[in-house]
């Protein structure tokens, strides 16, 4: 939202959590540490916020999934 961070996922071997880092290179936050998997981060258009989709997988044919959002920290 403000060209100088990204929001991304990092992949922990069937865990999926969302980060950010700064565009030109530094330390990578992560954002969310929990049991769900969290796809598809992106800034709210106000960049006050990130939105993601936390997923739980329950079996093969059962999925729960919810829009999510945190407050965008300040690094």
């Amino acid at each position: 939202a403000d060209g100088r961070h990204l929001v991304f996922n990092l992949h922990f071997g069937s865990d999926t959590e969302v980060a950010m880092a700064p565009v030109e290179g530094g330390e990578c936050t992560i954002l969310t540490r929990n049991a769900l998997n969290d796809f598809r981060p992106a800034f709210t258009p106000d960049g006050q916020r990130i939105l993601f989709e936390a997923v739980s997988r329950h079996d093969r044919t059962n999925v729960s999934a919810a829009l999510a959002s945190i407050p965008r920290p300040r690094l």
